[in-house]
């Protein structure tokens, strides 16, 4: 009968094994707890922007996605875009300060603003000469069109009325008269590069609303100023 193997008392048992066992417990335990704190972080992010929506007007889904619409949304995608919000609701906080809001109309599109003057706001009365009063708000765009702007394009328009005069002999004539008066203005006085600017006078040919009532007419009458940003509105960043 073959013998049998001594058993050896001095070789090693089974306590790596315990040892192991012992390590992967710790392991475990330790990725808990790492699961743990994130949740528990990502519910106090969570909570924190769920208090900061009315303070900021922003509001979020519970994946943390904008419901605003992408085209507002994308507004805040690079610092320029910014600046560029903050000078315009300036603009618009100056023109309630001189009650002058009936002869503005600010507008945000995907590329950029546009803005309508009144012709009764910034010219005198049937002339393509600037109301020396308004230089304030000119200014105010010089310095959006300036610093932020990649194209700048002018659109002058009239009513339906005929207009006869020594010095303009269409609403054409006058239309593009008052577009070249306030690109003038940005070019010479406040030094932007005249490169940036197209005009166009469009007569009474693109009107806002129908020729029929004298308020519908005067808001015809108008300068559209629409500046295109450097980085537009809608553009990915």
């Amino acid at each position: 009968m073959p013998e049998r193997k001594k058993k050896c008392e001095d070789c090693g048992g089974g306590e790596w094994a315990l040892s192991y066992g012992d390590m992967m417990t710790l392991l475990c335990t330790f990725f808990i707890l790492i699961v743990s704190f994130s949740t528990t972080e990502l519910i106090k992010f969570r909570q924190a922007m769920g208090s900061m929506r009315g303070s900021l007007g922003v509001l979020l889904e519970q994946d943390g996605s904008s419901v605003i619409p992408k085209s507002e949304n994308s507004l805040v995608r690079s610092q320029n875009q910014k600046q560029a919000l903050q000078i315009i609701k300036e603009f618009e906080q100056k023109v309630f300060k001189l009650d002058i809001e009936s002869g503005v109309e600010i507008e945000i599109k995907k590329e950029g603003f546009k803005i309508r003057l009144s012709d009764d706001l910034i010219f005198e009365p049937g002339t393509a000469t600037l109301n020396p009063s308004m230089y304030t708000i000119l200014d105010d765009l010089g310095l959006l069109i300036h610093f932020y702007s990649q194209d700048v394009k002018v659109e002058g328009h009239t009513d339906n009325i005929p207009v006869f005069t020594d010095k303009f002999g269409s609403n054409w004539e006058l239309s593009t008269a008052r577009a070249i008066s306030v690109v003038k203005y940005f070019v010479n006085n406040l030094g932007i590069d005249p490169t940036r600017f197209t005009v166009t006078g469009c007569g009474p040919y693109k009107p806002l609303l129908p020729n029929t009532t004298p308020e519908n007419r005067r808001r015809n009458r108008r300068v559209e100023i629409f500046i295109v940003l450097k980085d537009s509105i809608g553009s990915e960043g």
